[in-house]
């Protein structure tokens, strides 16, 4: 979860976010897996990026599905042997 909120805060673009979380050394593996999977999924500029062309019903739901499914996946990964 901390990789999502830091991505959400940061709100940088895809290429920056790797050299970025190489600097976080003291963050797991899967909150730097979240960060960035999390980052050029679901910030505030496409958030309202999306708000402009789409309904907000429908942005919401993107929005919780995509973060969703990272939360999922990265607790997958930190639960494998």
């Amino acid at each position: 979860m901390a990789g999502i909120i830091l991505a959400e805060i940061l709100c940088l673009c895809s290429t920056t976010d790797a050299f970025i979380i190489a600097a976080f050394a003291p963050f797991s593996v899967p909150a730097k897996l979240a960060f960035l999977v999390a980052g050029p999924l679901i910030d505030m500029k496409l958030y309202w990026l999306y708000r402009s062309s789409y309904q907000a019903r429908f942005v919401h739901a993107l929005w919780l599905r995509a973060l969703g499914a990272t939360l999922v996946l990265t607790l997958l990964y930190s639960l494998r042997p």
